[in-house]
């Protein structure tokens, strides 16, 4: 409960770590004044006695007369402790010299809020003014401050607060209420620690539970509460009194501009200074731009220019929408691309283009900033260049997002963006699944529309085939979050002993800094303890593709993996971290895994057919190490990607799967079966690469024109009589079944208009057609591709591989026993092999 009080006093701000105060009402502050850089000044700031303040302006600052007169003399200068020394020297206003006043020299003027953009020096997440400029706060009395609702359930699917959303694993409170008035709505919801949540209504009170639900500390400050899992502290945001001022920090009512642009003091350069390069790619293991970085949900181009400038950087380059990276060296330029590749657009600045996931707009700085004269380095949006050339169309319905732009037509995605002001459609980048009697789940735009119900029925049919679990592969976009959570909440509702864990793919995750390490951390914490998450040995089970490249802000991967594991002992969680790594897993820089899950062990990697020497050489390696190993099981690998449009992967290649390749990697594994426990199928639903065993769903990255038309879940019945084997070392019973599989063209096919050339590796396969029959007794069993057939009589009961050479024409097969066709298939009308 806040306590009420009348006054009504202005916080001022000067130079990084000064700390003073004005007495000025001013009502000419308008919000599109005050919307700029607001996340770095104290939006909340709650002194000794409650008080909140809010922004209302930048004003200058004399050395001879200055604003405010008393100086109380502290240090760890910051919003937040000028306020509480001057009030608690009864002085009502408190600015960044540590003075206090109450009373504004006569001679203080209201300049442009770019003038104030210093870091406070105790604390440079936060704006203490400018060269002789000082941001000032207003007071509003504490009746007038957020009020708390109490805590409420959340869904993962039906959000209780359904409005635009970010996680910031440094959250405060602040930030939260911030960023939804900035947007205007009056509801705010924190959640997990990290999540901020907006809407326009209450949540029912049949959500509301005990105040002890909401028990996870705010990333950002400790001293308060963020919720739970699935769990809301739910507030409302004051109305604006604009009697006292129009600046009001949360207003109800306010919209920003959809542009955002910034007049530069007459000292500092203008646009003119810099020089556009162009568009350049990223890679989050070796940055183009690799000396300082900031991100910024409501980052402008200007917010960009300043942040490098001020460092003494030569180059700065915005990234997805809402990353600025500086940089001393000029970009390699090789890593050039076209300018069309970067069209997303700022977060804070609709108007401007801020990159695209892995792709930078980079200018040079050409002035030299003067940090005596103006901290307004460089002034300007990137709107100054010629525009990226890229269509932005509108989201398509059921998307949830918040300024998001999306190309429905295509409907592929990738797995690369921070928040919903990101564009999905041209950030997701591929991924592939990984697990144990698992199966791996893409978690990324392969899911993108997925609801609870078909998370259900995908548990369900893996369930019944003897999958025990699916490794849900992610990247950064935030609503594979909540792909995540429907998944649990699937599984939960099934009450199944399905279990789920995370694979996290490190080509598309963060993890240069240290703050990507703890959103790791965080993801992983959040299911700890959850019935359906995944243990082995006794620790949460986590894995990766890739991740060698990672450093998470420190010197190695050995550290930065290090680094990632100890935020979670520190919260009591032990894991199991399984990565799939693509260099010498046995040296001493890579000893931060418990065990190697071997991706590429589940294909052939030449033209002769997959024996299991690969595993018996990494289980003996991996054993004497005291490391686990987690075989890989894939019935085929084949993609057709370019290097250019949406899909630009550069991945044109097939893998032999031939020899029944399904049928026969398990057969290796399960003479194995003694000497490790954990084999993962590739993969439940990665359309692009051909492996995929469950349903053809709608979310496809650009992956239709060979995945449509073409089935797999049959693969689910072979599966089905392997997968007892390999758990219990038992068959099971047989019944009649037969699975058929072919290309549906040669490898030596002439197409008429190809996009792209012959993939790679294609003479390594043959042209066949594979069959699996499984026979309860003995019986007749025929198999025809076009004009070739084969005719097997009383063959006896059990499991038989078939094989006949590929002809144009349909495909088929029957099982007959005594005269009677018990099982029969033709593709006549649905499929033809052809050239």
């Amino acid at each position: 409960m806040w306590s009420t009080s009348l006054i009504i006093p202005l916080l001022v701000l000067a130079i990084g770590g000064e700390c003073r105060s004005l007495l000025n009402v001013d009502t000419s502050t308008t919000p599109a004044q005050a919307s700029r850089s607001r996340s770095r000044r104290a939006g909340l700031a709650i002194a000794a006695h409650g008080v909140r303040y809010n922004y209302a302006g930048c004003y200058t600052d004399n050395g001879n007369q200055r604003t405010l007169s008393f100086n109380a003399g502290i240090g760890g200068v910051t919003p937040e402790t000028c306020q509480a020394a001057c009030q608690g020297k009864g002085y009502v206003y408190s600015g960044t010299e540590t003075q206090c006043g109450n009373s504004l020299s006569s001679i203080a003027q209201k300049g442009s809020d770019s003038n104030c953009a210093s870091p406070c020096a105790a604390d440079n997440s936060k704006i203490c003014g400018g060269g002789w400029y000082l941001s000032i706060y207003q007071s509003v009395a504490t009746a007038d401050t957020p009020t708390s609702l109490g805590c409420f359930a959340d869904n993962g699917s039906a959000r209780t607060i359904n409005g635009p959303s970010f996680y910031k694993y440094d959250l405060t409170p602040g930030n939260c209420f911030d960023y939804c008035g900035k947007l205007g709505y009056s509801v705010v919801g924190l959640e997990n620690g990290g999540e901020c949540f907006c809407g326009s209504a209450t949540p029912a009170t049949s959500l509301q539970l005990a105040s002890s639900e909401c028990s996870s500390r705010c990333g950002g400050e400790q001293g308060s509460f963020c919720g739970g899992s699935y769990r809301l502290n739910v507030y409302t945001l004051p109305t604006c009194d604009q009697k006292i001022t129009t600046n009001c920090a949360y207003p109800a009512g306010y919209k920003p501009p959809t542009s955002t642009t910034s007049s530069a003091p007459t000292s500092a350069p203008t646009v003119s200074a810099l020089t556009r390069l162009g568009c350049y790619s990223d890679d989050s293991g070796t940055r183009t731009l690799k000396d300082s970085t900031i991100y910024k949900y409501d980052l402008t181009p200007s917010d960009c220019f300043n942040y490098c400038g001020k460092l003494g950087y030569a180059y700065a380059g915005m990234e997805n929408g809402n990353e600025c990276y500086c940089g001393k060296d000029a970009p390699v330029p090789t890593r050039k691309v076209d300018n069309s590749q970067c069209s997303t657009r700022c977060a804070g600045a609709s108007g401007s283009f801020c990159g695209a996931p892995y792709r930078l707009n980079i200018y040079r700085i050409t002035a030299t900033c003067n940090s005596q004269t103006t901290t307004q380095c460089v002034a300007g949006t990137s709107t100054s260049a010629p525009a990226p050339t890229a269509t932005i169309k509108p989201l398509p319905a059921g998307l949830k997002g918040l300024g998001c732009f999306a190309d429905a037509a295509t409907m592929g995605f990738t797995a690369r963006v921070q928040t919903t002001t990101l564009n999905p459609y041209n950030c997701v980048q591929y991924c592939s699944g990984k697990g144990y009697n698992f199966a791996g789940a893409q978690a990324g735009g392969d899911t993108l529309q997925h609801t609870p119900a078909i998370w259900q029925e995908d548990i369900k049919l893996a369930a019944a085939a003897g999958i025990d679990g699916f490794a849900l592969n992610m990247g950064q976009a935030s609503y594979q979050v909540d792909q995540i959570a429907s998944a649990y909440q699937a599984a939960a509702s099934l009450k199944a002993t399905f279990k789920l864990f995370f694979s996290f793919d490190m080509t598309a995750m963060y993890c240069s800094s240290q703050g990507d390490a703890q959103y790791l951390a965080s993801l992983v914490a959040r299911y700890a303890s959850n019935p359906y998450q995944a243990y082995y040995q006794n620790k949460v089970l986590v894995t990766t593709f890739a991740g060698d490249q990672c450093r998470f802000g420190t010197g190695s991967a050995l550290d930065g993996w290090n680094y990632f594991r100890s935020l979670l002992t520190k919260q009591n969680i032990p894991i199991y971290l399984m990565p799939s790594l693509f260099v010498d897993v046995y040296s001493t820089g890579n000893s931060w895994y418990d065990g190697h899950f071997d991706w590429d062990s589940a294909w052939p990697l030449s033209s002769a057919n997959l024996d299991g020497s690969r595993d018996q050489a990494s289980v003996a390696t991996l054993k004497s190490k005291s490391k686990g190993y987690m075989a890989n099981i894939s019935p085929a690998f084949f993609t057709y990607y370019g290097t250019s449009g949406q899909y630009a992967y550069n991945k044109n290649w097939i893998y032999r799967s031939d020899n029944w390749l399904l049928a026969t990697r398990f057969e290796t594994l399960i003479g194995m079966r003694a000497q490790f426990d954990m084999a993962e199928i590739t993969t439940w639903n990665d359309y692009g690469e051909s492996h995929y065993i469950g349903p053809i769903r709608s979310e496809q990255p650009g992956s239709q024109g060979w995945v449509n038309g073409m089935p797999h879940t049959a693969w689910l019945t072979l599966i089905a009589y392997y997968a007892p084997a390999w758990k219990n070392g038992a068959y099971p019973t047989p019944t009649d079944q037969m699975i058929i599989w072919s290309r549906p063209h040669p490898k030596n096919g002439s197409p008429t208009n190809p996009t792209l050339g012959r993939p790679r590796d294609a003479d390594w396969t043959d042209d066949n057609l594979y069959g699996l029959v499984i026979l309860s007794a003995p019986a007749d069993v025929a198999m025809v591709s076009g004009n070739s057939n084969i005719n097997y009589l009383n063959l006896p009961a059990g499991l038989h591989k078939l094989s006949l050479a590929s002809k144009e024409g349909v495909i088929g097969g029957q099982i007959s026993r005594n005269g009677q066709v018990v099982k029969r298939f033709s593709s006549d009308g649905v499929f033809k092999f052809s050239r």
